[in-house]
């Protein structure tokens, strides 16, 4: 009639408490964003490497560079965005929630920065602009809740009534 375990079964219930899956979830969600982001910057950059500026007012060869320049980098940081994303939700979800959480939620708030400049060479693309600004948010929201998710086990048996 009674059982003795280390977790109520209203916990239980819910999933495994150990292995929480809403931070990994938003995690892969911002890589998608980030993804789509990948794919939107090498269009760019192959539009832009193809055109060759000849007008004095764009400052001619220079502005191309400082373009591909620019494009190129925001493409390998979206890379290394993704996979410091894709790091931490292994860890959340592996190894420790808190730990985890607080490698998205530190990267997060450096791509949300990023996502601004982003945002600015998108300026042209609205659905580009978002996905710059989502990504961000959604690394944010993983980290938190991932920092504040950490559930205290007891040591104490509870007993339920079945």
């Amino acid at each position: 009639m009674f059982s003795e375990r280390s977790e109520p079964i209203s916990e239980l219930i819910k999933g495994n408490p150990e292995k929480p899956l809403r931070e990994p979830a938003l995690a892969l969600l911002a890589c998608l964003f980030n993804l789509y982001q990948v794919l939107e910057l090498s269009r760019t950059l192959s539009q832009t490497a193809q055109v060759t500026y000849l007008d004095p007012w764009f400052g001619g060869f220079w502005y191309q560079q400082m373009m591909v320049g620019m494009l190129s980098g925001l493409i390998w940081w979206n890379i290394a965005f993704s996979l410091i994303l894709l790091i931490g939700a292994a860890i959340v979800y592996f190894v420790h929630r808190r730990v985890g959480g607080v490698l998205i939620l530190v990267i997060s708030v450096i791509a949300l920065f990023v996502s601004f400049f982003a945002m600015s060479m998108f300026f042209a693309n609205f659905l580009g602009a978002i996905t710059a600004l989502l990504s961000a948010v959604f690394g944010m929201v993983a980290g938190i809740s991932g920092t504040r998710g950490e559930r205290t086990s007891t040591s104490t048996q509870v007993q339920e009534i079945i």
